[in-house]
C-alpha cells in the first residue's frame, strides 16, 4: 500500500469515528422508541429489522385509502406532455433523468396521503416521536443516453437528518428495466459506516456489507415502500421505460440540514393560472 493510500485510509477512519460519536450524541437527544410495541406496527417492525418495508398494491389501498386516489388520478392524466418529455430526455444526459410532476396533482390529496394515520403511526413508532413532513414530490425518472448511473442512481445515504424515513408510492408498474428502488438490507444499523464517501458503487457495497442482500423493489401501480434512508439505497437507472412515484420525506423537527419553507417545490397558485407542466427536479 502506498503512503498516500495509508494517509487517505487514516483520514477516512477519523471521519468515520467522528460520525459514530456524532450519531450517538444526536440520537440521545430524541425520545426513545418503545421497541416492545413494534409488534403492533408491521412497517415499523420491518424498518427496525431490515431498514425497509413494503406493501403490495392491495395492501396499500386497504391501509392507505388516499394512495388509491393518487394512483387513480395518475391514470386519468393527460399523458401527452409527460411522454413528450420522456422522448426528449432519452437523448440527453446528466440530471435530465429526473423531473418533478407534483404540478399535475391536487396538493390537498398529496397532503392527505402524507398525513395518513397508518403511515404516520408506523413512523412515529419507529422514531419514538411524531415525524415532521419535510418534502413531498412526484418523481418522473426517465431513461437517458448516459451509459453509467449517476447521482441518486448510485448507492448513497441521505444526509438531511439522523431521523429520516422516505416513502415511495409507485404510480405505474415498475419492473427491473424501469428503475426500481433498491436497498441494502440492514445498512441502516451503522449509518456512520463509510459515510465520508457520498456515492458507493456495487463493489464498495459488497465490500462493506458482504452478508447483506440488495433488495430491488419491483411492483404494480400502488405498491408502497417505506425506508430508513440513513441506509444505503438508490433508484436503479431506468433502461426501457420510465418510472413515476410519489415520495414523502419524514424527519425530526430539528433536521441536520435545517427546516424548509414549504414541503413542495411547486407553486400551485401559479399552476391554477397557466396550467401544469413538467419541471426540472431541484431537490438533488
Amino acid at each position: 500500500m502506498k503512503i498516500s493510500d495509508s494517509i487517505y485510509a487514516f483520514i477516512n477512519l477519523i471521519k468515520e469515528i467522528r460520525r459514530f460519536f456524532l450519531y450517538h450524541y444526536e440520537w440521545r437527544k430524541h425520545p426513545k422508541p418503545l421497541f416492545k410495541n413494534d409488534c403492533h406496527f408491521p412497517l415499523a417492525h420491518n424498518l427496525r429489522l431490515l431498514g425497509y418495508a413494503t406493501l403490495s398494491a392491495s395492501e396499500t389501498f386497504r391501509n392507505i385509502p388516499s394512495a388509491e386516489k393518487i394512483v387513480n388520478a395518475y391514470r386519468f392524466l393527460d399523458m401527452s406532455p409527460i411522454e413528450q418529455v420522456v422522448k426528449e430526455v432519452k437523448y440527453k444526459s446528466g440530471r435530465a433523468y429526473k423531473k418533478e410532476l407534483a404540478a399535475f396533482f391536487d396538493p390537498n390529496t398529496l397532503l392527505e396521503y402524507a398525513n395518513d394515520a397508518y403511515i404516520v403511526e408506523n413512523i412515529s413508532q419507529y422514531f419514538g416521536f411524531k415525524p415532521m413532513i419535510r418534502h413531498i414530490s412526484v418523481w418522473l425518472d426517465c431513461p437517458t443516453n448516459d451509459e453509467n448511473s449517476i447521482e441518486t442512481q448510485i448507492f448513497h445515504r441521505d444526509p438531511e437528518d439522523i431521523k429520516l424515513v422516505k416513502t415511495y408510492l409507485y404510480l405505474k408498474d415498475v419492473d427491473e428495466l424501469s428503475g426500481p428502488f433498491c436497498y441494502v438490507e440492514k445498512s441502516h444499523l451503522d449509518p456512520w459506516h463509510s459515510f465520508s464517501k457520498h456515492y458507493h458503487n456495487d463493489k464498495d457495497i459488497k465490500r462493506l456489507y458482504p452478508n447483506s442482500n440488495f433488495i430491488s423493489c419491483t411492483g404494480t401501480a400502488g405498491s408502497f415502500i417505506m425506508a430508513d434512508v440513513n441506509g444505503f439505497h438508490r433508484g436503479i437507472k431506468p433502461k426501457d421505460d420510465y418510472r413515476v412515484l410519489v415520495t414523502v420525506y419524514y424527519s425530526s423537527a430539528t433536521p441536520r440540514q435545517g427546516l424548509r419553507e414549504t414541503v413542495f417545490d411547486v407553486n400551485f397558485s401559479e399552476i391554477s393560472k397557466r396550467g401544469p407542466k413538467v419541471q426540472d427536479y431541484s431537490y438533488l
